[in-house]
């Protein structure tokens, strides 16, 4: 017979063989899992990088010649994209979407299409007949009115953006405030405008748009600051809807390169000035594909290199320069394009603001040039 001792004896040697054996059961199965886990885990796949070497973002070309100083002063301090309500690091992936620029061709009619455009504003001789146009380059004229305003249309034929300048400044009714818009009213008289041009504002995000009053003093537009000032034209600033969830950003801001100056005129608003610079974005399937994305910490060396555009508001004679918040956007500007492409936007004090192209350097077909310095 088993005596009590050398039943417990038994019962405790089994329970420790048993931990044990449980013990190496669990490792096996941990190893095991984490084998499997591996070897089924999706191979890492690069970007695509379906439109080859990319050419480098046509930035404008910049007279800054000071060698300048940065400060992180960042929620965290370092150069890191962060979440504005939680002031936390965002998780960034390793590629990010580039996207083809609609291109256009001038066909055989566009000339005579253009001119048609032209008329129809109100842009006609004092009799009421065409304006003849001017050549300019090989897709460009020029139509010069040389009554009211006498405002000038410079067309691309091609991609019909313009620019339409006049004697607003000068101009009896524009300085009386005569059949001045409200600000709702400029912008519905900016849209018309381009209705009747039969330009596509479909990828408009109207709830970007802005609206600034100006008055008129020796020749120059000033900011209404105060309401002694008299108001006697409205500027219209039109943005470009967010692609891939990303803003659009442009080369002067807070101006956009879709904008309106509306004014008062004989017997209605006018359009007295405008620029409208519309590159479109190809957001189909066909029109994107994956590039690889910078690290912000990589983008803030670029910037300390000198290899960013600094927006021209920002006053660089000090050298130095605060950096407040780090974000992603694309830039679209007056140079034509054949690509969106996406920047690291640097803000900070004083109305500081730098873009820094966001795509890896390796896929740009030349070196990005430094327009800063």
């Amino acid at each position: 017979m088993w005596s009590l001792h050398a039943v417990t004896e038994n019962v405790r040697k089994s329970a420790i063989i048993g931990v044990v054996i449980l013990i190496v059961i669990i490792l096996l199965w941990s190893i095991i899992s984490n084998i499997i886990s591996y070897l089924s885990r999706p191979a890492y796949v690069p970007p695509t990088q379906g439109f080859g070497l990319l050419p480098p973002i046509p930035f404008p070309t910049s007279n800054i010649t000071t060698k300048m100083t940065y400060t992180l002063n960042t929620v965290d301090g370092r150069a890191d994209l962060l979440d504005p309500s939680t002031g936390q690091p965002l998780p960034v992936s390793d590629r990010i979407n580039v996207y083809k620029i609609i291109q256009t061709a001038p066909s055989l009619n566009s000339l005579q299409t253009a001119d048609t455009k032209v008329a129809a504003i109100g842009m006609v001789n004092p009799d009421g007949s065409a304006i003849k146009e001017q050549r300019v380059s090989e897709t460009e004229y020029s139509w010069t009115e040389t009554n009211g305003m006498q405002r000038v249309m410079n067309m691309d034929i091609s991609s019909n953006n313009f620019t339409l300048t006049s004697n607003y400044l000068n101009y009896p009714a524009v300085l009386q405030a005569n059949n001045l818009p409200t600000d709702s009213q400029a912008i519905s008289t900016a849209q018309s405008f381009l209705n009747t041009l039969q330009l596509d504002m479909s990828d408009f995000d109207s709830s970007l748009t802005t609206t600034t009053d100006y008055t008129i003093s020796n020749g120059a537009l000033i900011p209404v600051t105060t309401a002694a000032q008299k108001i006697m034209a409205v500027k219209v600033d039109f943005f470009q809807q967010a692609v891939n969830n990303l803003p659009i950003f442009y080369p002067n801001p807070p101006d956009s390169i879709l904008s309106f100056i509306v004014t008062g005129g004989d017997t209605a608003p006018e359009v007295a000035q405008a620029k409208f610079i519309h590159q479109i974005v190809d957001t189909s399937a066909q029109g994107s594909s994956d590039y690889p994305l910078k690290t912000a910490q990589q983008a803030y060396g670029d910037l300390q290199a000198g290899n960013a555009y600094i927006v021209p508001e920002f006053d660089t004679s000090s050298g130095q320069a605060s950096i407040r918040t780090i974000s992603l956007g694309y830039y679209l500007g007056t140079n034509p394009q054949q690509y969106l492409m996406p920047i690291y936007i640097f803000q900070g004090d004083s109305n500081f603001e730098a873009y820094v192209s966001a795509v890896n350097d390796s896929v740009l077909a030349t070196p990005t040039p430094s327009p800063t310095q």
